[in-house]
C-alpha cells in the first residue's frame, strides 16, 4: 500500500507493508492546488513541477484531480486517499 507523507515542505512516498521509500521531492499548496516536484521516483520526470487540485471530505478523505493542461498523475488520483496520523 503507498503512503505519501507531507512534511514541511517535502514529500516522501513509502511502501507501507515494506516501508521501502518510493519518491522523494517537494511540494507547495496554492489555494486548492497542490505542486509535487519529485528528486527520485519512477515513471516520472524528475525535477518537473505537476499540478494537482486538492478536495478533502468526510475529514479524512483527499481527493486528487489533474489540473486541465497539466500531465496527470494516475497513480494519485485513481482513488481517494486517507489521512493517517
Amino acid at each position: 500500500t503507498p503512503v505519501m507523507i507531507f512534511e514541511n515542505g517535502h514529500h516522501r512516498g513509502i511502501e507501507l507493508d515494506t516501508g521501502k521509500t518510493l519518491s522523494t521531492g517537494t511540494y507547495e499548496v496554492d489555494g486548492d492546488i497542490l505542486r509535487l516536484v519529485f528528486k527520485t521516483g519512477r515513471a516520472l520526470r524528475l525535477g518537473r513541477v505537476y499540478e494537482l487540485r486538492w478536495s478533502v471530505y468526510r475529514r479524512d478523505s483527499l481527493t486528487l484531480s489533474a489540473v486541465p493542461g497539466s500531465e496527470a498523475l494516475l497513480l494519485f488520483t485513481i482513488k481517494p486517499w486517507t489521512r493517517v496520523r
